[in-house]
């Protein structure tokens, strides 16, 4: 009999085939690396995949289907309270301070409750501190036996380098947008609705499920939108007004999650100016939307819309890098 269990591992991911068939070889043959970096762009899959592998990894059902989703070990992987996975975010003030990584450390180098195995998920990764990741790289410099490390992270330049070599890197990429309309179709979706949703996801099944039963994401990237394009036709005092406010932290919200949220808005934005300027219109993906502003200003060149998108992606970046949202914001606003 075979021992290849590949074919049992049937992990419903959409996209990314190729990081799918390499975990799960993986959890098959019994070969995990101690640590791993997933990287990509948002809400193409990285944590989902983090998860089903540690939930395969600690599943006690070993002769069928992993993760069984039916065996003690699933059962409390799905309540969140599996005694050997750790899932790690950052707090309320949007950091992984060296406390939590340090009782990680400390969970981690215990004997394993139910399975063989110890596996740890942080999640977005760049926002430990220094200290944090200092500490951290202690423990992947040496090892324990059967734990495993998934950092996720959109790019493994958010991290420093003595970590990021440390881990197997695991890229990411936007699945097609046929696989994500065929996949739309067969959760009962018309096409019509099926194609538009897959457009605006623009490559992202998370972004593509969110969007089944809610319009709020594309609600929120119109009011994003207009809010910038309303902001440039203003004085520059006007717009150093407008980076403030968008710097306030609301009741109830992260300042960082709803700085980056309105910067991927505008990343998607400049992308369809820019493919208007080309005129590629078919590759536009949000500007279709009959709210949404159609011109950036009149006669905006390609190399100065990609500037603009460099620019935008650079904030991001330092926003993720716990930088000043003001000073990054009035900084960006200025140059557009």
């Amino acid at each position: 009999m075979s021992t290849d269990h590949t074919k049992q591992l049937h992990w419903p991911l959409l996209g990314n085939s190729p990081v799918k068939r390499l975990l799960q070889s993986a959890v098959s043959h019994q070969k995990v690396a101690h640590a791993y970096l997933f990287v990509g762009p948002t809400h193409v899959g990285k944590f989902a995949s983090a998860s089903i592998f540690a939930n395969s990894l600690v599943c006690q059902n070993k002769n069928e289907r992993r993760p069984c989703g039916s065996c003690p070990a699933c059962d409390q992987f799905a309540k969140g309270l599996h005694p050997d996975v750790d899932i790690i975010d950052p707090n309320e003030n949007q950091i992984i301070p060296i406390g939590i990584i340090r009782t990680l450390q400390h969970k981690m180098s215990l004997r394993s409750f139910l399975t063989e195995y110890k596996i740890a998920i942080i999640n977005m990764a760049e926002k430990m501190t220094e200290e944090s990741a200092n500490a951290l790289l202690k423990t992947l410099e040496e090892p324990t036996p059967k734990t495993v490390f998934v950092l996720i992270a959109e790019s493994k330049d958010f991290l420093p380098q003595t970590i990021s070599s440390r881990c197997q890197i695991i890229h990411f990429t936007l699945t097609q947008h046929y696989q994500i309309e065929n996949w739309l179709i067969a959760r009962g979706l018309e096409k019509k609705k099926a194609s538009s949703i897959a457009r605006f996801a623009n490559g992202r099944p998370g972004t593509a499920m969110s969007l089944i039963d809610s319009q709020q994401p594309i609600q929120e990237y119109q009011e994003h939108i207009t809010a910038l394009t309303g902001a440039l036709g203003h004085s520059i005092s006007e717009r150093l007004s407008f980076a403030a406010d968008m710097s306030k932290e609301l009741p109830g919200q992260k300042v960082s999650d709803d700085i980056e949220a309105t910067l991927e808005s505008w990343i998607a934005y400049f992308r369809d100016q820019l493919f208007t300027v080309l005129a590629l219109p078919s590759l536009k993906t949000h500007s279709n939307h009959p709210l949404t502003p159609k011109k950036y200003i009149p006669e905006t060149s390609s190399a100065k819309i990609c500037r603009i998108i460099e620019n935008i992606l650079q904030t991001k970046k330092l926003v993720r890098q716990n930088a000043n949202p003001r000073l990054v914001l009035e900084n960006l606003i200025l140059i557009f």
